[in-house]
């Protein structure tokens, strides 16, 4: 495997991971950035972590003090993010293999009000978590930080697009199974 390649392989985990964790890169040390990741996924996490933390320390100009009462807040919201998309895969994928193998309509209306119910309750939980964050930042530093964090997330977006197009025929990078349309 050539030079280029395994670059664009580690680069691709390491973008894959970022987009797969959304907001988990808020949760890393400042350490982390400046240690050499070996390719496992941890290793890789952590490392995008750090860097995703020190670009918005400056982009966002948080102090120390900010940082630390911010990021265990941001850890929570993360933790809140990730049950949200188990707890809707699992509705979602209920509600397929009640389709597919011909529940009754109440049994379907049932578990789709289960999925409604929950993204209510996670959707309340991630902007309480939010509310408090923004508790800690200057109004400037809370416009900053929803800019900085679209903007982050598109340039991962971005990355992951180019990596794609630079590996030859049949070298993807490995990635997630395909979302299905949710109901």
């Amino acid at each position: 495997m050539n030079k280029r390649l395994e670059r664009g392989t580690w680069m691709a985990v390491v973008l894959l991971t970022a987009m797969a964790g959304g907001l988990s890169v808020w949760a890393a040390e400042p350490e982390a950035a400046s240690e050499p990741a070996s390719g496992e996924p941890a290793e890789l996490n952590a490392a995008l972590q750090g860097y995703f933390q020190k670009r918005l320390r400056v982009e966002v100009g948080l102090s120390d003090e900010q940082s630390e009462r911010i990021l265990p807040l941001a850890r929570e919201l993360v933790e809140a993010r990730r049950n949200a998309q188990r707890t809707r895969a699992e509705s979602v994928r209920l509600l397929r293999r009640g389709l597919e193998q011909g529940a009754s309509d109440a049994e379907l209306e049932e578990q789709l009000a289960r999925l409604d119910r929950a993204e209510i309750e996670h959707g309340e939980r991630d902007r309480s978590i939010m509310r408090e964050i923004d508790e800690g930042l200057s109004i400037r530093q809370r416009v900053q930080l929803r800019f900085f964090m679209q903007r982050f997330r598109r340039e991962m977006q971005d990355r992951i697009h180019e990596l794609r197009k630079d590996l030859g025929p049949g070298e993807v990078p490995p990635r997630r199974a395909p979302r299905r349309e949710a109901p």
